[in-house]
């Protein structure tokens, strides 16, 4: 989707679009044409049985049902999309454009590190190593771009020194240690916050928009059927496309031939 709007912009317009959900459902079951108007009218229908009634009353449900899936369907699409965009742009300040070193700090920094990384291929004292792989850590973590570069080696040679150590025990602090100040390093700023909104937005995805009284009110009115699909009206299509099928026909051919749309 094409868009401009902000992080915070994306979220509100995802939230309100799940806040609507009670009125929508409200105008559904009272407002003008609504269920509650249309099943009056037929209680009031002379031409019809007690049977004939109570039939046409069912199936002005399952056109409420339908109705409602297919508002439901739409609202979580369009939320799903705000979200999707909203998290594209967080993740985005996850990975930031640092500013490299100038040219001839540039070719000392890659002269150096080259060096120790040969003396850690080379050596086979462990505390050697360790001192060496300390050396690129301090020297990497001065700027954000060359500790983001070492990280892959890094985490390759501690791997390799759990792997073979004889003395994990002593060791292993200064490994954490090694590795935490050079991810603080190739962070960008706010880390936490992102990693946080980049939660909140998950949590978003799984709330549900039709809750307490709301669902309640689906169940009683239209149906155990609305009341158990309304938040994952996907599925109500593929459970119940037979009742979709039928209708959408009788959508179809009320609003071109002008057929009672709750006619058997």
């Amino acid at each position: 989707m094409t868009n401009n709007k902000s992080i915070n912009e994306l979220i509100v317009e995802a939230r309100e679009i799940k806040s609507a959900t009670p009125s929508f459902v409200v105008e559904l079951v009272r407002g003008q044409g609504g269920l509650y108007e249309t099943t009056s009218k037929i209680d009031t229908d002379a031409n019809l049985t007690f049977q004939g009634k109570q039939a046409k009353k069912g199936r002005v449900k399952k056109v409420a049902e339908y109705v409602l899936m297919t508002e439901m369907k739409e609202r979580r699409e369009k939320y799903g999309a705000l979200l999707d965009e909203a998290e594209k742009q967080v993740r985005a300040k996850l990975t930031p454009q640092f500013e490299d070193l100038e040219e001839s700090d540039r070719i000392l920094y890659d002269a150096e590190i080259s060096d120790l990384k040969t003396k850690v291929l080379l050596s086979v004292d462990e505390k050697l190593s360790m001192q060496y792989l300390e050396k690129m850590v301090n020297l990497a973590s001065k700027n954000g771009k060359t500790a983001h570069e070492l990280q892959g080696y890094l985490t390759g040679q501690l791997a390799e020194m759990v792997g073979k150590s004889q003395n994990l025990a002593h060791i292993r602090p200064q490994l954490l240690t090694m590795s935490k100040k050079l991810a603080r390093a190739s962070q960008v700023d706010d880390f936490d916050g992102i990693k946080a909104q980049l939660n909140d937005i998950n949590e978003m995805r799984e709330v549900a928009f039709a809750i307490g009284q709301t669902q309640t009110a689906i169940t009683e009115n239209i149906g155990h059927v609305a009341g158990r699909y309304v938040n994952n009206p996907t599925k109500y299509f593929e459970d119940h496309s037979e009742t979709v099928e039928f209708v959408e026909g009788k959508i179809e051919n009320h609003k071109r031939f002008g057929h009672d749309l709750y006619s058997e």
